[in-house]
C-alpha cells in the first residue's frame, strides 16, 4: 500500500482518521520497543497502509538495540576522493529527504534533539519522530522550522518549534500530548510509548465519566492520581506522567463546548468573542497549573525539594484547580451579568506561582479527622474565592463563614485567617463597610497567630482599602500603613501582595490630596505588575485607571491619554471591542476629554459607550449621568433631558432609596428642569436630591441644595435662595465654582448688577476647564450685568467667544437665547454690527418661543425690543 505520507496527500483525511492512523503505527513501534528495539529512523514514508486501512512500521535499516550508543565506534567517515561539494542550496534540500550518515543517523527533519546531538537514544527519541510525523500531518508543516540541516538542528536542539495554526480543529488533548511527545528532553515526554497512545485515545466511558462528575469531583480525582504517579511501586523509577488527568477532568473539550454554548445563549452580541477569549484565559491558567505541578513533582524527584514541600505545594495546586473548577461550573450557570465578567473572574484567580513555595507557618493538627475536615473547608474556600471572582458574593460569604467556623473549631489559624479575609472582602463588595472592617480586623489577628506576614498585609491592606476609601476616613487608614509595610518586609517582600498594597495606598493617598505620594505609589505598582502580570491583566489595567486618574488631578492630561489608550488596547484584546469594559474605558477617556474642556468629544465618547452597553443589556447610571451633565453643560437640553432621566432610572436601579446616585441624577435632572421653566416637576426631584444628599455626603448635598436655591430663584424667592446658598456654603468645598456661581445669582436678586458684577469675574477666575456649565453661566451673567451697567463694549468681548462656543457645540436654541438677546444689546449699545444684532436678538426669541409658556415673557420682551429698535 502508500506509505503514510502518500495517503495524506491523496484525499482530504479528518483528523481522527489521521490520528488513528498514526496510533496503529505508534503501536507497532511499541511493539519493537518491548523487544529491547529503537527505530531511530521512523518517519511518514516508513508506515504502510494497506487498502484495509492497516498500518505496519517498515524498514528497520536504522534499528539498534536500546542499549546500543548512537555513534558509530571510529572517526566519522571520510569523503569519497574527488567528491565535489554540492551548492549550498541544493544540499540543505537533500537533507531534508535523505537519510544521514557518519557521526548521526537518522532522517534531519524527523530526528529528535537527542540524536542531533549525537547523545544516546532510547524508546522516547522513537516517540518524538512519532510525534513529529503527526504534527505534520495534521497541521500540513513540520513542528521544527528550517530549511538546511544546521537550521533544524538548531532549532531542534533549542526546542524551538513553530505554533500551531490559531484555527486548528485538533482537540486541544490531543495537541498537548503531541506538545508533551516533542518535549526537548527525553524526561519531559511520555514514560513510554504506550502512554502516548493512551493519551492519543483516551477511553469514551473515561471521558464521560469526566463531565458528568465535574461539580465536586476535583479534589477526589486529584488524591488518587498523586499517590499513583508520585510514589514509586516495587522499586519503579517515579516517572512525573499522568499529572494532567486532574486536569483533564475539570477542562476538556466538551467542558469547553458547553461554556462556548452558554456564552452564546446569553441574548448579547458581543458574548461569543468573549467566549473564546475567556476559554483561552482557562487554557492559560490551566497550562500554567500543569507546568506548576510538573515541576513540583520533578524537582522532588531529583531530590531538589523535600516530601513535606512536596506536599505543600500539591495541596496549594488542589486548591487552585477546586477554584478553577467552581469558576467554570459557576460559569455553566451564569445569567449574562455574570457572565459579562467572566474574562474578569479568570483574571482574578488566585495565582498559580503562589504555589511554587507555600509555608505553613503552623502545624496542622495531628488528629486525622480534624485534618481531614480542614481539607474540605479548604475547597469549600477554593470555591469561595471562585465565587467572589465572578462577583457573586452571596454564594462565597456561606463557604468563607462555615470555613472560618472549622479554623476555629480545630485551632489552625491559617485556614480562620484567610477564611476571614475571603468574608471581609465580601462583606466590603455588599456595602457592610463597618462589619468588613470588624471582620478584617479578625483576620488580621488569626494571621498573627498564624505568624504569617503576608496574609496579615493582605488582610491589613484590605482593611485600609475600605476605611480608606469606602468609608472616606483616608486619615484613619493611612495610621495602619506602616504596620503593613513591616509585614511585607518581613514577608521578604513578594511582589503580588506587594503591587496590591501599593495599588490601594495610591487610591487613599489620592483620597487626601497628596497627588505625589499617590503617584509614586501606583508608578510602583505598575512597574510590579509589569514584570508578573500579563498585558492585559485584570489587576494591571486597575492600576494604570488609577494612576490616569491621578495625571488627571495634576493636569497631566497627556500622560492621562496614553495610559488611558494603553487600557483601551488592552481591554478590546483581552475582551473585544464590544465588551462592557471597553464601555467602562470610553467613560474614562470622556471624563479625560471633560477635564481637557473639550465637552463635545467626551459627548462623543460617552454615546459610543452606552451603545456598547445597551447592546449587551446594561444600564449603566455613571455613564449615562456623565452624558447627560455634558448634553446639558453644551445646552443641548432636549437631549439632556431624556438621558438624565434614564440615568435617573438606571440610579434606582443599582442603589435604591436615598443613595449617591440618586442624589446625583436627580439634583442634575431638577437643575435642567429649573432652566427648561418646568418648576414644579423640578421641585419634587430637587427635594428628593437634598434628603439623598444629606446620606450621600456633604459634596452631593452641596450640589443638591445648590439645585434648591436656584428652584427658589426662579420663583423670585431671593430670601429663601439666600438661606439654601448659606446651608449649601457651610458644606461645599472651598472655591466651589458652583456655589460661587449660586452666590452672584443670589446677590444679583438681592443688590442687583452692581453687587453682583465682582461675584460673577470670581466665578470666571476660579472655574476649571471642565466646569464649562458654571463658565459659560457667568460670563452670560456678567455680559448680561455689563449692558445695563453701561458697558456695552465690556459685554461684547464677555459675551461673543461662550455664544461662538455655543454655537459650535450644537445648543438648542432655547439655551443661547439669553445670551443671544445681550449680545445683540451689548451690539446695539456699543454702535457694533446693528444687523447682526437684529438677526441675534430674532434667534433669541425663537428660542424663548421653544421653552413655550416658561419663555413667553422672555420672548416677549425680545419682541418689544425689537419693535424698539
Amino acid at each position: 500500500g502508500d506509505n503514510l505520507a502518500a495517503w495524506c496527500r491523496a484525499a482530504p483525511r479528518s483528523w481522527r482518521e489521521i490520528v488513528d492512523a498514526y496510533v496503529q503505527a505508534a503501536r507497532g513501534l511499541a511493539a519493537a520497543h518491548r523487544a529491547g528495539l529503537v527505530h531511530r529512523d521512523f518517519k511518514p514514508s516508513n508506515a504502510l497502509i494497506d487498502g484495509d486501512g492497516v498500518v505496519q512500521v517498515t524498514d528497520f535499516g536504522l534499528v539498534r538495540a536500546a542499549d546500543q550508543p548512537e555513534r558509530e565506534p571510529g572517526p566519522p567517515a571520510a569523503a569519497p576522493a574527488g567528491a565535489s561539494a554540492r551548492p549550498r542550496e541544493s544540499a540543505g534540500a537533500l537533507q531534508l529527504s535523505l537519510t544521514r550518515t557518519g557521526a548521526v543517523v537518522g532522517t534531519p527533519a524527523y530526528m529528535a534533539p537527542e540524536q542531533h546531538a549525537g547523545e544516546a537514544v532510547d524508546a522516547r527519541t522513537d516517540q518524538w519522530a512519532l510525534a513529529c510525523s503527526l504534527y505534520e500531518a495534521l497541521h500540513g508543516d513540520r513542528p521544527v522550522p528550517g530549511d538546511s540541516y544546521e537550521e533544524i538542528a538548531a532549532a531542534a536542539q533549542s526546542g524551538t518549534m513553530r505554533p500551531e495554526p490559531s484555527d486548528s480543529a485538533v482537540p486541544r488533548s490531543i495537541r498537548g500530548a503531541i506538545r508533551r511527545a516533542l518535549s526537548r528532553r527525553p524526561a519531559d515526554r511520555f514514560a513510554s510509548m504506550d502512554e502516548l497512545i493512551a493519551a492519543l485515545s483516551p477511553p469514551l466511558h473515561a471521558r464521560r465519566w469526566w463531565i458528568a462528575g465535574l461539580a465536586g469531583a476535583a479534589a477526589a480525582i486529584i488524591a488518587p492520581a498523586i499517590a499513583l504517579t508520585l510514589f514509586p511501586r516495587g522499586g519503579d523509577e517515579v516517572t512525573c506522567t499522568g499529572l494532567d488527568a486532574p486536569l483533564a477532568a475539570i477542562w476538556n473539550r466538551a467542558r469547553a463546548g458547553a461554556l462556548t454554548a452558554r456564552f452564546a445563549s446569553a441574548g448579547t452580541g458581543y458574548t461569543v468573542d468573549s467566549a473564546h477569549r475567556a476559554l483561552g484565559g482557562l487554557d492559560a491558567y490551566g497550562a500554567e497549573w500543569l507546568a506548576a505541578r510538573r515541576r513540583a513533582c520533578t524537582d522532588a524527584r531529583d531530590g531538589q525539594s523535600s516530601s513535606e514541600r512536596l506536599d505543600r505545594r500539591m495541596r496549594c495546586l488542589d486548591r487552585r484547580l477546586v477554584e478553577m473548577s467552581a469558576l467554570i461550573g459557576a460559569l455553566l450557570q451564569a445569567d449574562p451579568v455574570a457572565i459579562r465578567g467572566a474574562g474578569t473572574a479568570i483574571g482574578r484567580l488566585n495565582a498559580v506561582s503562589d504555589c511554587a513555595d507555600p509555608r505553613e507557618t503552623v502545624p496542622r493538627p495531628s488528629d486525622a479527622q480534624a485534618r481531614a475536615r480542614i481539607a474540605a473547608a479548604e475547597d469549600d474556600l477554593a470555591r469561595g474565592w471562585a465565587f467572589h471572582a465572578l462577583g457573586e458574593c452571596e454564594r462565597a460569604l456561606p463557604l468563607a463563614r462555615g470555613a472560618a467556623e472549622v479554623g476555629e473549631r480545630t485551632g489552625w489559624s491559617p485556614l480562620r485567617g484567610r477564611a476571614l479575609v475571603l468574608r471581609g472582602e465580601c462583606e466590603n463588595r455588599q456595602g457592610d463597610y463597618q462589619a468588613s472592617v470588624a471582620t478584617l480586623d479578625g483576620a488580621a489577628t488569626e494571621a498573627a497567630r498564624a505568624q504569617d506576614d503576608a496574609l496579615i498585609a493582605e488582610a491589613l491592606a484590605d482593611r485600609f482599602y475600605v476605611l480608606g476609601d469606602r468609608l472616606g476616613k483616608p486619615a484613619d487608614a493611612l495610621k495602619g500603613r506602616r504596620y503593613i509595610e513591616l509585614a511585607l518586609e518581613r514577608a521578604g517582600r513578594p511582589p503580588r501582595p506587594r503591587a496590591i498594597w501599593l495599588h490601594v495606598l495610591a487610591i487613599v493617598l489620592l483620597n487626601q490630596g497628596k497627588v505625589d505620594e499617590a503617584l509614586a505609589a501606583q508608578t510602583e505598582a505598575i512597574r510590579i505588575w509589569r514584570q508578573i502580570s500579563p498585558p492585559g491583566g485584570v489587576n494591571l489595567i486597575d492600576s494604570l485607571q488609577t494612576q490616569a486618574n491621578i495625571q488627571l488631578s495634576r493636569g497631566e492630561f497627556v500622560q492621562a491619554r496614553a495610559l488611558l489608550d494603553e487600557v483601551m488596547t488592552a481591554e478590546v484584546s483581552a475582551s473585544g471591542p464590544e465588551h462592557p469594559r471597553v464601555a467602562a474605558a470610553l467613560t474614562n477617556m470622556g471624563v479625560l476629554e471633560v477635564h481637557r474642556g473639550d465637552m463635545p468629544a467626551a459627548i462623543d465618547l460617552w454615546i459610543r459607550a452606552l451603545d456598547i452597553q445597551r447592546r449587551s443589556g446594561i444600564s449603566d447610571w455613571i455613564a449615562t449621568y456623565n452624558l447627560g451633565l455634558a448634553e446639558a453643560t453644551v445646552g443641548r437640553w432636549r437631549d439632556a433631558r431624556a438621558t438624565l432621566v434614564d440615568a435617573l432610572a438606571a440610579a434606582e436601579a443599582a442603589a435604591p432609596g436615598d443613595s449617591l446616585p440618586v442624589a446625583a441624577c436627580a439634583s442634575a435632572l431638577g437643575a435642567l428642569l429649573v432652566r427648561l421653566g418646568a418648576l414644579d416637576q423640578a421641585d419634587a426631584l430637587i427635594a428628593r436630591a437634598v434628603r439623598a444628599g444629606g446620606a450621600a455626603g456633604d459634596v452631593w448635598l452641596a450640589e443638591a441644595l445648590t439645585s434648591s436655591a436656584r428652584l427658589a430663584l426662579a420663583r423670585d424667592d431671593v430670601a429663601a435662595a439666600r438661606t439654601t446658598l448659606d446651608r449649601a456654603a457651610r458644606v461645599a468645598e472651598p472655591d466651589d465654582a458652583s456655589v460661587a456661581l449660586l452666590a452672584a445669582e443670589v446677590a444679583r436678586g438681592e443688590k442687583g448688577c452692581r453687587g453682583a458684577r465682582a461675584a460673577y469675574e470670581h466665578v470666571l477666575s476660579i472655574a476649571g476647564a471642565d466646569e464649562v456649565l458654571e463658565t459659560n453661566a457667568a460670563a452670560g451673567g456678567l455680559g448680561e450685568c455689563l449692558v445695563e451697567l453701561g458697558d456695552a463694549a465690556g459685554a461684547v468681548a464677555r459675551l461673543e467667544p461662550r455664544v461662538a462656543w455655543l454655537e459650535e457645540a450644537r445648543a438648542d436654541p432655547a439655551a443661547v437665547a439669553r445670551m443671544r438677546f445681550a449680545l445683540a444689546r451689548a451690539l446695539a449699545g456699543s454702535g457694533g454690527d446693528r444687523v447682526r444684532a437684529r438677526s441675534l436678538a430674532e434667534s433669541a426669541r425663537a428660542g424663548f418661543a421653544d421653552l413655550g409658556a416658561p419663555g413667553e415673557r422672555h420672548a416677549a420682551e425680545v419682541a418689544s425690543w425689537l419693535k424698539r429698535r
